[in-house]
């Protein structure tokens, strides 16, 4: 008992080592490395895998060295300059959407938590004051959410919060209702987003907002 304060220190420097430790290691599994913190608004991430793609891949190769030949992930560019405040995803489904989407966001969380992340170098991320996502059906009957109010639930959340330092990410925004209007609601919010400044990253189906996108000078597809 009168050694207390220095077990706790002891304690407390074992954690921060196992903390160190556990960190290298996973940069070793997912094949990471350090990204710069952008100070010119501007997000990259070239060669971005999903951390989890990496680390099933890692095992997989373990357990079946010989089989495994052909089985690491496609990489993905994310790119925003500086005029660049919405990224518009389109393509099939299947195509990668929302992996991508799922990519960009996890990325950004693990560089603000001082990890490194699977990106070529060069790669550079902004940091942000707070990340909103509105990904997958939440539909609840208990709440008497349909899937199209569960998105909006979401989408009010962050349109009430959201500044020039948010990152949003929207899976199929505006999905769960009429096309007509769901596209028309979809341009609606992307604009409101991008009067606050925010950064935001949406997949889609809309051929509206693929026009949207070729039209607005701060937003790609």
């Amino acid at each position: 008992r009168r050694r207390a304060n220095d077990l706790r220190r002891t304690l407390t420097v074992a954690t921060d080592l196992d903390v160190l430790q556990a960190r290298a290691s996973f940069s070793v599994l997912i094949g990471g490395s350090e990204p710069r913190i952008s100070t010119d608004q501007t997000l990259e991430l070239r060669e971005a895998r999903h951390p989890l793609l990496m680390t099933s891949v890692t095992s997989r190769l373990k357990s079946r060295p010989v089989e495994s030949t052909n089985i690491e992930p496609v990489p993905v560019d994310i790119v925003m300059k500086a005029a660049t405040r919405a990224l518009i995803i389109t393509g099939p489904n299947t195509g990668g959407k929302t992996a991508a989407l799922k990519t960009a966001g996890v990325l950004c969380l693990m560089t603000q938590a001082g990890l490194h992340v699977p990106v070529a170098p060069g790669s550079s991320v902004p940091v942000f004051k707070s990340i909103f996502a509105d990904i997958g059906d939440e539909q609840s009957i208990e709440q008497s959410l349909s899937t199209f109010s569960s998105h909006m639930t979401h989408v009010i959340e962050a349109l009430n919060s959201a500044d020039e330092n948010t990152l949003i990410l929207l899976d199929e925004i505006g999905a769960g209702t009429d096309p007509d209007q769901g596209a028309a609601l979809a341009r609606a919010t992307m604009m409101r987003f991008l009067a606050n400044g925010s950064w935001v990253v949406a997949t889609t189906h809309f051929g509206e907002l693929k026009v949207f996108a070729h039209e607005t000078p701060s937003v790609i597809n």
